[in-house]
């Protein structure tokens, strides 16, 4: 009986004290996401727009040290399912050039998912500009030219530019 009591006494403390193990979540929308999928994602950037998303990725040339990471990452996985986002490209190769080892794969993953995603079409009838497409490749470059980066980055990196700079050379055909 009295080891039933320390078994019931010890579930109890776990319902009425805080789990000490649990890690706590921040209470962004985005990063309340908790699976990849992509309609999830998608319903997630539609309510909350493409400038909270890239927002939530930090202003170009803020160290990514300065934010808070499970946020980051959420806005990482949402940017190719934001209504423009080539905007986003700048700054993902900007993450991706950098040293984090969880961040900077997963703006690769975006990178290689939005520009898979990208059309001459679907950017011209959408107005868009190849501005940030432009400005993301020469990042880009350096990341596929860089020996010290890690090897999946650079092939990734590599095929990207491709893909981008035949996609902004197509604007002028």
């Amino acid at each position: 009986m009295r080891g039933s009591s320390i078994v019931l006494a010890c579930l109890l403390s776990l319902v009425v004290t805080p789990d000490l193990f649990a890690q706590s979540r921040p209470a962004d929308p985005l990063a309340l996401v908790v699976s990849s999928d992509p309609l999830e994602l998608a319903r997630m950037v539609d309510r909350l727009g493409d400038d909270a998303v890239l927002a939530r990725l930090g202003a170009m040339g803020v160290a990514t040290g300065t934010l808070d990471p499970a946020i980051v990452i959420a806005a990482l996985r949402a940017c190719p399912w934001l209504h423009a986002p080539e905007e986003a490209l700048p700054r993902l190769a900007e993450i991706a050039a950098g040293h984090d080892p969880d961040l900077a794969p997963a703006a690769m993953v975006a990178i290689v998912r939005i520009a898979d995603g990208l059309t001459r079409d679907g950017l011209d009838a959408r107005e868009a500009s190849d501005d940030p497409i432009r400005a993301a490749l020469a990042p880009l470059e350096a990341i596929a030219s860089d020996e010290s980066a890690r090897h999946d980055l650079r092939v990734a990196s590599a095929r990207v530019s491709v893909l981008l700079r035949e996609l902004v050379g197509s604007a002028s055909s």
